[in-house]
């Protein structure tokens, strides 16, 4: 039954399930298999292309090989995965040919541990060329090993064929029946979103680091806070900018801030990071 009491917002354990955030980027041509795509989804096998379209950019268009589609890891920690429980995937999808299917996964983190749900075709549900509403109910087995925090639940859906799939509105809730979907504002799952995966793109400035010390050659830093308290300490990449760019000692990560070192910078010359990415997905 439809609750009518209890929690009835942060019910949906999927992130941009609306597929509204893209920090990586709006599209892609071919993607291998664990390469992320929108926020939070990642290429489940090897997909020919994908995009962020619809008038609102709220679905993600898939084009699939066989046997492949999109996932997004869940993460066991915090995520009230309780051994036991009933849980009922639903999402809205618009595929070319009326193949679709789902599979429910732990992983820790590219290697399988168990399935939960099996590859199932749940083609019976869409039609070729409109949207169409699929719903799954499972119960998760009290046998599996949740405890672990590496091992994530992963949610799959692709299709047995080569397809195009227009997917929105991807749902994972507590309970038997699928509820309205759960909508967010951007902000709020921007900030889910960046948990995960945080991308500082080149907005137009630059942070600069200051001296440690007044000699003609001198040490640098540089710390930068993160928007978000992240996953775990993040892999972070940059683009370095300044009159001199010499590489800074590898960046010293924690969850809130990332912090950059140089030496033997001239005290006439400065350096500083434009773009940066830090990466804590599951």
């Amino acid at each position: 039954a439809i609750p009518t009491s209890g929690a009835l917002s942060n019910r949906n354990l999927i992130i941009n399930g609306a597929m509204q955030v893209a920090q990586r980027g709006t599209s892609g041509g071919a993607t291998s298999a664990y390469v992320y795509t929108l926020d939070r989804w990642l290429a489940n096998g090897n997909i020919t292309s994908w995009a962020q379209t619809g008038s609102q950019k709220n679905v993600m268009q898939v084009v699939t090989q066989a046997g492949t589609g999109v996932a997004q890891r869940v993460e066991s920690n915090g995520a009230n995965l309780l051994s036991g429980n009933v849980y009922t995937l639903s999402f809205l999808v618009n595929p070319s040919v009326a193949d679709v299917e789902i599979g429910i996964t732990f992983r820790n983190g590219n290697s399988f541990i168990s399935n939960v749900v099996p590859t199932t075709d749940v083609s019976s549900q869409v039609s070729a060329g409109s949207y169409s509403r699929v719903t799954h109910t499972f119960t998760l087995s009290a046998s599996a090993d949740i405890t672990i925090a590496s091992h994530n639940m992963q949610v799959y859906i692709g299709s047995s064929v080569v397809n195009t799939l227009n997917l929105s509105e991807v749902q994972l809730e507590v309970g038997d029946t699928a509820t309205p979907f759960e909508h967010r504002s951007y902000g709020d799952e921007l900030a889910r979103c960046q948990r995960y995966y945080y991308n500082r793109p080149n907005s137009g400035y630059t942070d600069y680091s200051h001296p440690l010390t007044t000699d003609a050659t001198t040490y640098r830093a540089l710390t930068l806070a993160l928007p978000q308290t992240m996953r775990v300490a993040p892999t972070v990449t940059y683009t370095l900018a300044g009159n001199v760019t010499p590489a800074p000692s590898a960046p010293n990560s924690s969850v809130d801030r990332v912090y950059f070192q140089w030496s033997g910078i001239a005290i006439s010359n400065f350096v500083g990071i434009n773009v940066f990415t830090a990466d804590a997905e599951l």
